[in-house]
């Protein structure tokens, strides 16, 4: 089940990169930042069946996740402040800036949905929008948290590599 996940992220990627590369002409972080918000979009889609199999969000919950949402995108900015200066060297900077970029975005537009959607929850209405932005919600705040709970991997990862590359022009 993993590989079909994997497959479809990567089918859906490379189409999303053809299609903004080569067919609108946008560079490599237009690139990034489109295939980042295409892929996050692409799992908020596919979790919309689980959110439609449990009780709808309360405006509390929420409510809550937007605040918890605002915390994960502070420290994804961080993160990413940490981060951007050690992809310099790679080949493919410019494509992870825009990467970078669209995860941040996504998460952004995850607490915002998730404002809303308390909002809407507030105002007395319980439909579909509820559990597609939930889905939204969740996948996108997610993906940020992961990213700043791998930073001691990152870390070391990079301390790493750095240190077999000192060894080799050595």
């Amino acid at each position: 089940m993993r590989s079909i996940w994997k497959w479809a992220a990567w089918s859906l990627e490379s189409t999303i990169g053809v299609v903004v590369v080569e067919w609108l002409g946008l560079g490599e972080i237009s690139r990034g930042l489109v295939e980042a918000i295409a892929v996050m979009a692409f799992f908020a889609a596919a979790a919309i069946p689980v959110t439609l199999s449990i009780a709808p969000a309360s405006q509390g919950l929420l409510e809550n996740t937007a605040q918890m949402g605002v915390v994960f995108v502070l420290a994804y900015v961080l993160e990413v402040v940490w981060l951007t200066p050690r992809l310099r060297g790679e080949d493919d900077y410019e494509y992870r800036l825009g990467a970078l970029t669209g995860l941040g975005l996504a998460g952004t537009i995850g607490v915002l949905l998730a404002v809303l959607l308390a909002a809407h929850r507030a105002a007395g209405h319980a439909n579909f929008l509820d559990d597609a932005g939930l889905a939204c919600v969740a996948t996108s705040l997610m993906s940020l948290a992961g990213v700043v709970i791998a930073h001691p991997l990152l870390v070391h990862e990079w301390e790493r590599s750095a240190g077999a590359h000192d060894r080799e022009e050595a």
